[in-house]
């Protein structure tokens, strides 16, 4: 007899053998003891998760001989069990979507469907249904609707959104899941084991990693390193080469190499995990997996049962957030353009050099606060008392029984004396302000930024400290209580006000800053 791959042999035969779907199998055991068993079933959700195995031990639960009806615990021991089980049964039609996808085969499908089953039920099982085209669809729509009392649909479809909404809303959805990845290593250890088998833990989280979800996968993964696995012992640097899993090792040097801006370590690295037999685009995808880990670790979000998990930890600690973040996106970017490229290697290589180069990235506040601080450090003149009183936010004077003094002290240079009174305490502060359009209209004082200075200016208006401190200043420069806004360049748009309706006072300002109130 060949060889049968661990896949099919160790194809779930009951309810309870299905695994991570217990959502589904609950729901169909319930329908089956109260009676309700639908006409049409939809069975949707990612590859290899069990969506035609569910449906099959549906089928048998619907026509198993052992009971005189429907039962959530088909006994796979019946002529009829036996035979869905090896994919001969006359009441069990399976169809291929992709290859009876025309209207023909729906026509041919209706008029086979209106023979009386040998069991109980006729059971129809279409994979991936998205693929039928839209007039084998519509051909099959009456009979979807109202089949045969002794007919069942069973669709299964990868990707439920490119089926008609008339199919789904005459069908039961049913989303299947992906399966966790602590089941799927438990239900690969327990096959290994029956097969003879030494699978180390580590080898098996490094299949569920790869799996995503999927059990077929990890099944045939299985097989694969049972082919190769030397006196039946699977270990964990067997998974990662047979499966271009980059090791941890390599991907802790190449971290290591960007934090001391070492390029050549990265080459070095990059040359032997070639030289192993990894194909530059594994290397890539490995090392989008490990930062992308890094970064969950980062997080505080790493699963606490993923392989190399203290090296995540211990990376993370020596890179921000937004570093890794800037990482991996510069390595997905890589990732895509390797894959359009016939020089791989040497966009690789460019993108492990540029790491090594690039910064460590420092927020806004904490650049200008360092500038401030430089600045004030290289005054001579002034004493460590003197410098620290630069950082204090002003308390504003008494404003002046009369605003118009000040207006009158110096008529035309308002906006350059509120500058400048920031520039007594902080002098960067001051340079941006220089940059910006200053007016006022009402009792608003407004800043217009240039669209060079607007991550700045988002910055300034979210930090309380600063418009507060700017507030103060308006408030003793003016002489009144007045607002403040940061706004965009050209945000500000003047409103014809008459001017003989207001006070002498207010009249007096707006004729200064050339400025009108907003109706």
């Amino acid at each position: 007899m060949s060889y049968l791959v661990l896949a099919r042999k160790w194809r779930p035969k009951t309810f309870d053998e299905v695994i991570g779907q217990d959502h589904i199998t609950n729901m169909l055991r319930r329908a089956i003891e109260q009676g309700r068993i639908g006409h049409a079933y939809l069975f949707t959700g990612p590859r290899g998760v069990g969506k035609t195995t569910t449906a099959r031990i549906f089928a048998k639960a619907l026509n198993c001989e052992s009971y005189d009806k429907p039962t959530p615990t088909p006994c796979n021991k019946c002529p009829s069990c036996i035979e869905i089980n090896e994919g001969r049964s006359p009441d069990v039609l399976e169809i291929d979507g992709a290859s009876n996808r025309s209207v023909e085969d729906a026509r041919e499908l209706r008029n086979h469907i209106v023979y009386a089953p040998n069991g109980r039920y006729k059971v129809i099982i279409i994979d991936e249904v998205h693929m039928l085209t839209t007039e084998a669809f519509n051909t099959l729509l009456k009979t979807l609707e109202e089949p045969p009392s002794n007919v069942v649909f069973i669709f299964a479809t990868t990707e439920p959104h490119k089926v008609l909404p008339t199919i789904k809303s005459r069908c039961q959805q049913l989303d299947f899941k992906r399966v966790p990845a602590a089941l799927i290593a438990e239900h690969i250890k327990k096959i290994a084991d029956a097969e003879g088998y030494s699978l180390s833990k580590e080898a098996a989280e490094l299949i569920t990693m790869r799996a995503d979800g999927s059990v077929r996968d990890a099944l045939s993964m299985l097989d694969q390193l049972m082919a190769f696995a030397p006196e039946g012992k699977i270990t964990q640097d067997d998974a990662a080469y047979l499966l271009g899993i980059m090791p941890a090792k390599s991907f802790s040097k190449i971290a290591g190499a960007i934090g001391s801006k070492n390029p050549s370590v990265m080459i070095n690295e990059l040359s032997a995990l070639l030289e192993a037999g990894f194909d530059t685009l594994q290397i890539a995808k490995g090392l989008v997996e490990h930062f992308r880990n890094a970064l969950l670790a980062k997080s505080g979000a790493l699963p606490k049962d993923l392989p190399n998990r203290e090296l995540y930890q211990q990376i993370a600690k020596k890179f921000s957030s937004y570093d890794l973040l800037r990482f991996l996106r510069i390595i997905t970017d890589t990732f895509s353009r390797m894959n359009r490229t016939d020089i791989p290697r040497f966009i690789l290589e460019q993108t492990l050099v540029y790491l090594a180069m690039i910064d460590e990235v420092v927020e806004i506040k904490k650049l200008i606060e360092s500038y401030e601080e430089k600045a004030a450090a290289a005054s001579p003149e002034k004493t460590t008392t003197e410098a620290k009183a630069e950082k204090a936010i002003p308390q504003p004077q008494k404003p002046p029984e009369k605003p118009t003094e000040v207006i009158k002290e110096k008529p035309n240079n308002i906006p350059e004396r509120i500058v400048e009174t920031v520039a007594l305490h902080r002098k960067t502060l001051a340079a941006l302000l220089r940059k910006t359009k200053i007016s006022l209209q009402q009792r608003t004082l407004f800043f217009e930024f240039p669209g060079t200075l607007e991550t700045i200016r988002e910055e300034m208006v979210v930090n309380a400290d600063t418009m507060d401190f700017l507030r103060k200043i308006a408030n003793e420069v003016l002489g009144f209580e007045v607002q403040i806004e940061l706004v965009r360049e050209g945000a500000v748009k003047k409103v014809a006000t008459p001017k003989n309706d207001l006070p002498k006072k207010v009249v007096d300002i707006l004729t200064l800053f050339d400025a009108e109130i907003k109706e």
